[in-house]
């Protein structure tokens, strides 16, 4: 599938979830459009009914494509893979339990394309149930990291500001594939935590 008309790629890794993965779809459906495509790493998937449903979406989407993988390979190498066969000019991750509203994604690249000097940015993440802060980006303590201004209201106007971060959140992010690749991608040392937070802390530090 040609790639010479996309802005960017999303990459998402995808499991057993049969439910998870129906609800994740059908939300990007709504908001991407065909400048936009999609590569779905399956890994180590199982259930016959999330595959069946997984191929359905393939053949019905030409800027869709899923990678099967058999065995599970953690969610550094997986997205890794995904990358790998991307040709767009950013990268946009998301966790499959993650759900981007209205333009969020088009506002990244956006925000990428006016900002030159900057590998990878984050947006909003909000806790589904509550519509609190989740995650504004990462900053370190003694010992310890954590979200910034977790379980604040989203319309506090310190949430409303673009800052600066030492690392950022990777089930919402994009990067520039050129930067990713020549950066190695994720560290498969760290299979399901800490691979997005490594990556974008090394890319500031950069």
């Amino acid at each position: 599938k040609g790639e010479f008309m996309y802005k960017a790629s999303i990459i998402v890794t995808i499991s057993n979830e049969y439910a998870l993965t129906e609800n994740f779809f059908g939300n990007l459906h709504q908001i991407i459009r065909d400048d936009i495509n999609v590569y779905t790493v399956v890994d180590g998937e199982t259930d016959r009914e999330t595959a069946h449903l997984l191929q359905k979406i393939e053949q019905s989407h030409s800027n869709i494509s899923i990678i099967f993988k058999h065995e599970n390979l953690g969610f550094s190498k997986a997205n890794n893979i995904g990358a790998a066969v991307s040709k767009a000019p950013y990268l946009i991750f998301l966790n499959s339990d993650t759900f981007p509203i209205k333009d969020a994604l088009y506002k990244m690249i956006e925000f990428m394309d006016n900002s030159p000097d900057t590998g990878v940015a984050q947006g909003l993440i909000l806790y589904p149930q509550s519509n609190l802060v989740q995650s504004a980006g990462h900053i370190f303590g003694f010992y310890k990291t954590a979200h910034v201004f977790d379980g604040l209201e989203q319309d506090n106007p310190i949430i409303q500001q673009t800052a600066e971060r030492q690392a950022l959140a990777s089930g919402f992010y994009i990067t520039r594939r050129k930067l990713f690749i020549e950066e190695g991608g994720f560290d498969e040392l760290f299979y399901n935590a800490w691979e997005g937070l490594e990556y974008s802390l090394k890319i500031h530090n950069k």
